[in-house]
Order: structure tokens, then sequence, then C-alpha cells
């Protein structure tokens, strides 16, 4: 999306084909331990895996509403950068140019990294649940300003709704990180995360699909209203009729037994 308006784009794209072999060139110099395997291990089948991560999320309190908390994110929050470049650079929009959109992108990931780094810094939550929460409503809250920005044409209030999406994803994923990877039993991790992983991700092309289409439709503002309200909407109803608050304290109540 950063390419639009410029020229000669095959000379640019070179920079990611560098970038990329500069990422490769630690592997050269760190020392990757081998691992015997045992004879006496069997190699587990992938489809009785899988229903085994299955099984434990959803036999788990909490832990399957925190799944279905962000697959619904992932796809109630996709249309924002679907669309973007469209909201930014359409006539039937906007209107402007592709330096504001870059801009607009940089914002966003300013506010990625700023989420970042304040999350990793300080531990704002001692609930990891409830980082989870806060950063979901507060993206869903973003993403609306952003569907208002987009109603009355303001450029402002579009770049404030971007950069504070980009701030609470950081925030309500490193919350999710963490009690997935503390609380979940280790001989269980692989394929929770596995199905955790899968899940959240498949709706992906599906939501791309849906924003291009209904943003035609019916229009954009009101395909990202739409999508963030119905999130929003459904956060609050794991959030005070599940055992999503107390997710945390479950899982570790069943490690304690478990030892």
């Amino acid at each position: 999306m950063g390419l639009f308006g410029v020229e000669n784009v095959g000379n640019i794209l070179w920079i990611d084909a560098i970038t990329f072999i500069i990422a490769l060139l630690p592997i050269i110099f760190i020392s990757i331990p081998s691992i015997s395997k045992n004879d006496n291990e069997k190699e587990g089948d992938f489809l009785v895996e899988f229903k085994e991560g299955v099984n434990y999320i959803t036999k788990t309190d909490g832990l399957l509403s925190l799944l279905v908390a962000f697959t619904t994110a992932n796809f109630c929050g996709i249309p924002i950068f679907t669309l973007l470049p469209l909201i930014i650079i359409s006539p039937l929009y906007l209107n402007e140019n592709e330096g504001l959109l870059a801009i607009a992108m940089f914002i966003q990931a300013l506010g990625s990294i700023l989420g970042s780094i304040h999350i990793s810094k300080t531990k704002i939550f001692k609930n990891n649940a409830l980082g989870v929460f806060v950063g979901l409503f507060a993206l869903y809250v973003a993403n609306i300003v952003i569907g208002v920005g987009v109603i009355v044409n303001s450029l402002i209030a579009i770049f404030v709704g971007l950069f504070f999406t980009g701030y609470m994803i950081p925030v309500a994923n490193i919350s999710s990180q963490t009690i997935w990877q503390t609380s979940v039993p280790l001989e269980l991790q692989g394929r929770a995360y596995g199905v955790r992983r899968f899940v959240a991700q498949v709706l992906g092309p599906f939501s791309m699909i849906f924003a291009g289409y209904f943003g035609e439709v019916i229009g954009v503002a009101e395909v990202i209203l739409g999508t963030s309200i119905i999130g929003l909407a459904l956060l609050n109803y794991l959030w005070f009729y599940t055992k999503l608050p107390n997710v945390e304290r479950i899982l570790n109540e069943q490690l304690n037994v478990n030892d």
C-alpha cells in the first residue's frame, strides 16, 4: 500500500529482498543445537493433536471466550486496514494523495510501537484478562472514531483512531499471549496455541473479502462502524456473562492441582 503512485516499483521492492537477506545473516553466526530424537517416541497424528487442543480449549472455562474474543477482533479489525487506501485516496472519501496514506500508516505503526514498549516495560494490568478486555474495548472505540471520521471527512479523527488502534493491539495481544504461555500446561501449549492461531487467523481472508464487497455495497464507514459495534457488543457479553474475567485464575488453579 505504501507504493501508490511510485514509479519503478520493481526497484523499490529490492528493499524487501535486501532486508530479508540481512535478517538471515544472524543464522550464520549463531549455534543451533541439534536435538536427538527418542527412538521410542512416536510421532503424533496432526488431526489427533489438533483435536486434543480443541477439546482442551472448549472444556476450560474462560479459554474459549478468550479465543472467541480475539477471533472476533481479527475479523472486525481487518476492514480498517483493507479499506484504508480507499478512504485516504478515493475521490469518494478524503481524496488525498499517496503521501498522506503513508503518513496514516506511519501513525498507526507508531502507535503500535509505543503500545508495545509501554506494555513490555510496565505491567499495566495485574489481571491479564482485564488487559485483553481494555485493549480490545479501546480498539473498537478507536475504530468507531475512524468510522465517524470517514463520515465527516475528518483526517484528524482518522489519524487519532489509527494511532490508538495501533497502540491498543499490542496491549490486548501481549495480555492474551501471557495467559496462553504462562497458564496453559506445557504439554498442551503447542496443541492449544496451534488451534488458537488457526482459528484466530482463518477468518482473515474472509474479512478482507467482506470489507471490500460490503464497502462498495453499503459504504466504507458503515462497514467499519457495523463491525466495530458488533465486536464491542460481543466483547461486553463475553466479559460480563462468561468466565473470561477469571480465565487466568482458573488455569492457574488447574496447574496447581496437576502439580
